[in-house]
């Protein structure tokens, strides 16, 4: 129907000269072109951000610039990889805030432009003394916009951080008293409300992570507990693979720490296996040998464990039809519903996302303002530990390649384009994102105690969990980056990198549906068969 009024409105226009209509989606509608200013064109991927932020941004840029009027197009599917690659050069927008992207291709195809002026100069005109290259908070970002692949010219930069991982419900955890005392060992679970927990995984009592299970043997024995007072331990969602895929990459990555989960984007340094006294140097030439990282197999024992048991999930999770939105929406509703969940598998957007699909909402037009966003409370719980795991919490950042670029074609715009993107990465513009979204961005900036307290009690910890506080370090940060030039150049082989594997003759590219389905299905075959297909692949690159 959208389309059929953008259409009339067009041909009304050609007919009657009257002011262009732009059919851009803008909040719940759409916006009218004004004559008398000049229109730059975005193209926002609608998804866990949403769009509070940018309509932010295009008011506050309006303000100091009525001349223009930033038009927003909320969409998904023009915006991912392989739809916009092919149909930038025609698109009509000037400037995009999109997720993943083939960054390298779209910069040798030439269908983006040099941003590199407006990211290296400092940015006075706003009234700060640093560029946006020096925000960039990690090194390895720098090198991928910024770096030898592309001339050490930037074309395009990275938006937000997000990992996925185990969500709790904090509130549940106090109602039914799942926190972990003092006193417990890996035998026997000691639990409370919240009096007298134990230090978490990082031993410092008075932090974020207290009361959370230290070790992968309290873990399982909370778990139990759980479900003994009938709750549901937890949600996922069945139908997108993806998220069950991240979930067992992270615990992969806790496992291995920052050094050695780098090496599976790096494809450079050493790594001592399993049963060895040396380490091995890694190089493309023997990459695939990392498939055997001790990591991995805890990961599949973790993923094991929890499917074995169809009573630690809901029956959505098992099916194929929950979608990502179902799967928050069953989770957010559980509680109030009197059939709680404990746990989520999901990632930094999804409280955010919950929001934007009325999931909270709907709560309180049933149950009252208790059950609002920003009233709920929840977390992320750290990624127990078990022999062998790395000190420390580390986390992979599986948004690294989500992108802000500006349009080659834009033509006259170029220059405007550039100018909105430098003002969305001023300090003032990157809390906006924050506090907006719930979600960091992977710059150098610093929340107020004030704006950090306007905020949900999940996006609080977010903040807190990446940039640390009061003796409770930052988390290691791995970006899911090509910064090997093998994996660049064969993108799409390595897409299957982290569990693809074959069984029996059976391929498999996710070890959740491999587990449930057949229980013939052992965590040893599954991570054997992970190195005998890549190591039989390799020879495919020549090297």
């Amino acid at each position: 129907m959208k389309k059929a009024i953008c259409a009339l409105l067009s041909a009304a226009t050609v007919l009657s000269a009257l002011p262009l209509t732009a059919c851009d989606d803008y909040g719940e509608g759409y916006e009218d072109v004004d004559p008398n200013r000049t229109q730059l064109y975005i193209g926002n991927y609608y998804g866990g951000l949403g769009d509070g932020w940018l309509k932010e941004m295009k008011r506050r840029y309006e303000d100091i610039n009525p001349d223009i009027q930033i038009m927003i197009t909320n969409d998904k599917q023009p915006f991912l990889a392989d739809s916009l690659i092919n149909t930038i050069k025609t698109d009509k927008h000037q400037l995009y805030f999109t997720e993943r992207q083939y960054y390298y291709d779209l910069v040798n195809d030439g269908k983006i432009a040099n941003i590199n002026d407006v990211v290296t100069e400092k940015l006075t005109k706003y009234g700060e003394d640093v560029s946006i290259a020096d925000k960039i908070a990690d090194r390895s970002l720098k090198d991928y916009y910024g770096g030898r692949l592309t001339n050490n010219e930037y074309y395009a930069l990275p938006t937000y951080t997000a990992h996925s991982g185990i969500v709790y419900d904090v509130d549940l955890w106090e109602d039914r008293g799942f926190y972990i005392a003092e006193g417990s060992t890996d035998v026997k679970l000691v639990l409370t409300k919240g009096d007298n927990k134990a230090a978490g995984p990082d031993g410092v009592e008075g932090t974020i992570d207290d009361g959370m299970p230290t070790t992968y043997a309290q873990f399982k024995l909370l778990v139990t507990e759980i479900r003994k007072k009938n709750v549901t331990p937890f949600v996922w969602s069945g139908k997108i693979m993806e998220y069950q895929q991240q979930a067992a990459t992270a615990w992969w990555c806790d496992y291995e720490g920052y050094d050695n989960f780098l090496l599976n984007f790096t494809f450079n340094g050493e790594y001592t296996f399993d049963g060895d006294s040396q380490p091995t140097p890694i190089t493309e030439k023997n990459a695939y040998m990392l498939q055997k990282q001790q990591g991995k197999k805890y990961a599949l024992q973790f993923v094991k464990d929890l499917v074995s048991n169809s009573n630690n999930y809901t029956l959505s999770s098992g099916g194929t039809t929950n979608d990502h939105l179902g799967a928050q929406y069953e989770y957010v509703s559980s509680y109030p519903d009197g059939k709680p969940i404990a746990m989520m598998l999901e990632a930094d957007w999804w409280e955010n996302e919950a929001r934007d699909n009325n999931a909270f909402n709907d709560m309180v037009q049933r149950y009252g303002s208790k059950w609002a966003y920003g009233n709920r409370r929840f977390a992320f719980m750290p990624i127990p530990k078990t022999e062998g795991s790395a000190q420390g919490e580390t986390v992979l950042s599986t948004s690294a390649t989500c992108c802000f670029f500006v349009n080659a074609n834009a033509g006259s715009k170029t220059e405007l384009a550039k100018d909105f993107l430098q003002f969305c990465h001023t300090d003032e513009a990157l809390k906006v994102f924050n506090t907006y979204t719930g979600i960091c961005r992977p710059y150098k900036y610093t929340l107020s105690d004030d704006e950090l307290s306007d905020m949900s009690h999940f996006s609080q910890y977010i903040y807190k969990m990446y940039n640390g506080y009061e003796g409770h370090d930052p988390v290691n940060v791995v970006h899911e980056l090509s910064l090997s030039d093998l994996k660049v150049r064969e993108k799409t082989y390595f897409k299957n990198w982290e569990w693809g594997t074959s069984v029996s003759g059976t391929p498999y590219n996710n070890p959740f549906p491999a587990f449930a389905s057949s229980g013939a299905t052992s965590v040893d075959a599954y991570f054997n068969g992970l190195y005998t297909y890549q190591s039989g692949n390799w020879s495919r690159f020549k090297l």
